[in-house]
């Protein structure tokens, strides 16, 4: 019976898993962008959420680790003065690019380290992990031994004594 129930137990968790990994991600639910961020309560991340978490916005951080605009982001809402404002954008960002520059290299610089380090910090995660499981499976097999063991114990202890020490004299 027990069998039976373990079994269904990890049925039920793969198919809660398989169902989170099917509505993981609202965009494609909706199949639009949100307008606005929903902050996510991160300590209710099992480790495989917290996983795609932490890669998806690394990769956001690898396509924006430039500071530099580019002309594509300059935008206006107005109709007719539209243009002209972008055309003043631009204008500027040229006059003020060489100073702008010596700052935004280093901030690019700055931007590049971080990305490096915060994978080298899930790569130095994962890694720990891994050796967590294996210590806890040892753990697991040392138990278990310990078991067994203190079984033994139990048995050579209830026997009693079964050796009889013979001693003999020398005369």
């Amino acid at each position: 019976m027990d069998k039976s129930v373990a079994k269904e137990i990890e049925k039920l968790k793969k198919d809660i898993s398989f169902k989170k990994e099917r509505i993981q991600d609202i965009k494609k639910l909706i199949h639009r962008e949100i307008d606005r961020e929903f902050a996510s309560d991160l300590e209710e991340f099992s480790e495989k959420e917290l996983d795609s978490y932490l890669q998806e916005y690394l990769e956001a951080m690898d396509r924006s680790f430039d500071p530099k605009p580019d002309k594509k982001s300059f935008t206006s809402h107005r109709k007719i003065l539209g243009k002209l404002i972008i055309l003043l954008k631009q204008l500027l960002l040229k006059v003020t690019g060489i100073y702008i520059n010596l700052i935004l290299v280093k901030q690019k610089k700055i931007n590049q380290q971080g990305i490096v380090f915060h994978r080298a910090l899930l790569l130095r995660l994962k890694r720990n992990r891994q050796k967590i499981k294996h210590i806890e499976q040892r753990i697991a097999e040392c138990e278990g031994n310990l078991v067994i063991l203190s079984k033994k114990l139990e048995d050579l202890s209830s026997r009693g004594p079964t050796r009889k020490t013979n001693k003999k004299t020398c005369v």
